[in-house]
């Protein structure tokens, strides 16, 4: 049989001198951003596993790189992405067109610089946190960031004997909740009145306990540094039980410093010993309809603040583990909150996220939620402040849950 020559025709690229050298620049500047953050991320992978320093150097570099650049790199690489600023949504999704197709063929979001990591680098994906529910209303897409504390903060004998000499009980109640102003609103007919004595308290806990914000801490400014014994993320939280205290609403705060129990730089442990102090107070409080573990994020102040009516608020992040086998009632649980947070203060949010190799003790209720309160460059007054929002939405939630 006659052999066909026309089909192994060689094809022929006739490109001009200004077109190969506009090609070749292209093509160098695409593979040297490549090999930048491949060799960074390659070369500390092995750090990551063992130095929390190295880790949240990294991290930090990340954050730094802006989306632009991201997505003009890709852009250059893959023409089908549009060159626009239109913002246009596919099928409300909340998914921006050309993000959908980028998530789509590649797995990558076209605003999270940390996607391309967990894509191309085994094992980097369980740490990933995926932004789940309503996409449409965030103004700032703003995964959420934890940079763990520097490995020389566990030796320091200060810091360690400032936390030996806190009651390690941690555990806080109102002294006289028949004192406390009753709920604000009459229960209907045919439910049962409130007996105050009878009604079971909220559960607020802290498992990163020392997380503290850059402002409230003398000769600090590092990300990795803002850490504190004293004044720390727990101010927040007990802020947070005393707004719910002055409507009527029992709770238990638990300020426990974790930090001083923990081996030498064990900080990822820190769940297991915040889940048996959880467990021992569910113990002696079986009626506990909400749980709350209250943390600060590490992103930077631009991602973590909104101005509302002439005052600035920290922004929130709810945290879903979706290792826990019933997260999804978790996760209905944080969108209610969300929905009526927004309501309050439009742009607070930054999303409900999921992680899946978390759990986050979210397994001991349905009703359980870890909430970020603002990131490290908020002040004190701002986390509060979002605080006092969260505890009016809690109490409307909490007189629908035990009538």
């Amino acid at each position: 049989m006659p052999i066909n020559r026309r089909k192994f025709r060689t094809v022929m690229l006739n490109l001009s001198s200004s077109q190969r050298k506009k090609t070749f620049i292209t093509f160098v500047l695409s593979a040297m951003f490549l090999v930048i953050i491949l060799s960074l991320t390659i070369s500390s992978v092995e750090s990551l596993t063992s130095s929390t320093d190295d880790k949240s150097r990294v991290e930090q570099l990340v954050n730094k790189v802006s989306v632009a650049t991201y997505k003009n790199v890709l852009q250059s690489e893959i023409k089908a992405l549009p060159a626009t600023n239109h913002v246009a949504t596919f099928y409300g999704t909340g998914y921006e067109l050309d993000s959908f197709f980028a998530k789509l063929f590649t797995g990558i979001e076209m605003r999270n610089l940390q996607s391309i990591l967990y894509q191309e680098i085994p094992g980097f994906s369980i740490m990933a946190a995926e932004l789940i529910g309503d996409r449409s209303q965030l103004d700032i897409y703003a995964p959420p960031v934890e940079i763990a504390p520097r490995d020389y903060l566990f030796s320091n004998d200060d810091l360690i004997q400032d936390g030996r000499n806190q009651d390690q009980s941690g555990l806080e109640q109102p002294d006289n909740q028949l004192n406390q102003k009753p709920l604000d609103k009459e229960p209907d007919s045919d439910k049962k009145p409130i007996n105050i004595d009878d009604r079971p308290p909220i559960l607020i806990y802290h498992t990163h306990n020392r997380e503290a914000y850059l402002p409230e801490l003398d000769g600090v400014n590092r990300a990795n540094e803002a850490f504190h014994a004293s004044n720390n993320i727990t101010l927040v939280g007990k802020h947070l039980a005393e707004e719910l205290n002055k409507l009527g609403i029992p709770t238990i705060h638990s300020s426990r410093d974790y930090w001083v129990e923990l081996p030498h730089g064990a900080y990822s442990k820190s769940y297991v010993y915040s889940k048996d102090e959880v467990e021992s107070i569910l113990a002696e409080n079986e009626n506990i309809p909400f749980i709350f573990d209250i943390h600060r994020d590490s992103a930077p102040r631009s991602r973590t603040t909104v101005e509302h009516n002439g005052e600035t608020y920290a922004a929130v992040w709810f945290i879903i583990g979706q290792l826990n086998p019933t997260w999804q009632f978790n996760y209905q649980f944080a969108a209610k909150i969300e929905g009526m947070i927004e309501d309050r203060v439009p742009s607070i949010s930054r999303g409900i996220w999921a992680k899946k190799a978390g759990q986050y003790n979210q397994d001991l209720s349905p009703n359980n939620v870890l909430i970020e309160i603002g990131g490290v460059d908020n002040t004190l007054e701002e986390a509060k402040r979002t605080a006092k929002v969260l505890a009016d939405i809690i109490a409307e939630l909490y007189l629908e849950e035990i009538q």
